[in-house]
């Protein structure tokens, strides 16, 4: 409930994901409609130590891992690199992984999403236009996920990563060297939203971009 009200007089309320119910019935609507999972979407930049905004992801990701459970579905973490601090960014997606899985335990959760036996994390926002991100930076941040964290950090890197990626330009960064940063992830998930706008832009965007992605 809010102090807004309807012409009515009623009391308005707001959509939150702080509510448990509001998560459980998320959950298990995506189990009624086929739908195998979620990503749970944290910003990088709220996420600072003992901040209110982590506190409620904390909160958020409690619920999405009770009703994951409750209702057989899976869940993964997105680091959301937006506005985050471009000297500090590695360290505090690091800091924060490490919290999240010593601290909050999300991994040990038989419904956290797991691939060839590593937990999947999802980082968002490299190689963007306007993003913060240097590329040899990134690419030892990915080899730390990967290879040198000790065995309980490791994961399977989603990359969130710019439509452009394989051409880098327009919504990507042109620097070569994050030809290799893209490359360099497990998978990949090009961010398409607003690419399009009408049923020709589909077709167009298709024919001059995906039909080459999947070529790769």
């Amino acid at each position: 409930p809010t102090n807004f009200t309807y012409k009515n007089g009623s009391r308005a309320g707001l959509y939150s994901a702080y509510n448990n119910f509001t998560i459980d019935r998320h959950c298990r609507w995506m189990k009624e409609y086929g739908i195998d999972g979620v990503f749970v979407q944290s910003s990088v930049i709220a996420n600072a130590a003992s901040s209110i905004r982590r506190k409620h992801r904390d909160v958020v990701l409690d619920n999405i891992k009770h009703s994951s459970e409750i209702h057989g579905i899976y869940f993964a973490i997105t680091f959301d690199i937006s506005h985050a601090n471009s000297e500090s960014v590695y360290s505090d997606i690091i800091a924060d992984w490490m919290y999240l899985v010593d601290s909050r335990k999300v991994t040990e959760s038989l419904h956290y999403l797991h691939h060839n036996g590593k937990p999947v994390l999802k980082l968002w926002g490299f190689g963007f236009q306007n993003h913060p991100g240097d590329p040899a930076k990134v690419s030892s941040l990915m080899h730390w996920f990967q290879t040198s964290a000790d065995e309980k950090y490791r994961a399977t890197l989603v990359g969130g990563i710019p439509s452009y990626w394989r051409t880098l330009d327009r919504d990507s960064k042109s620097d070569p060297a994050w030809a290799t940063v893209y490359r360099s992830f497990d998978f990949i998930s090009p961010w398409t939203v607003g690419r399009v706008a009408q049923d020709i832009d589909i077709d167009n965007y298709v024919q001059n971009t995906v039909v080459g992605d999947m070529e790769e």
